[in-house]
């Protein structure tokens, strides 16, 4: 979202030194409301990853499960 509303700014900008626009003030605004949107939504998944990553490490829980080992056929052989 911010990368596009970027290049909807650039567009907005390079048509208004080019061309002159005919709808001041609309394109502008909304390419700055879709910007900083875009900049909450970035934010917002950051925080939701930090946020996983702490319930994951909360459970307390171990890296991996062994389902099956070699102990217990050796203690039966001997």
């Amino acid at each position: 979202m911010t990368s596009l509303s970027f290049l909807a700014m650039l567009f907005v900008i390079v048509r208004k030194l080019l061309f002159g626009d005919p709808v001041a003030g609309w394109p502008s605004l909304a390419c700055i409301i879709v910007f900083i949107g875009g900049v909450q939504l970035f934010c917002l998944g950051i925080m939701g990853q930090y946020i996983a990553k702490t319930y994951l490490e909360v459970q307390r829980r171990p890296h991996y499960i062994v389902s099956e080992t070699n102990m217990i056929h050796a203690c039966k052989i001997r």
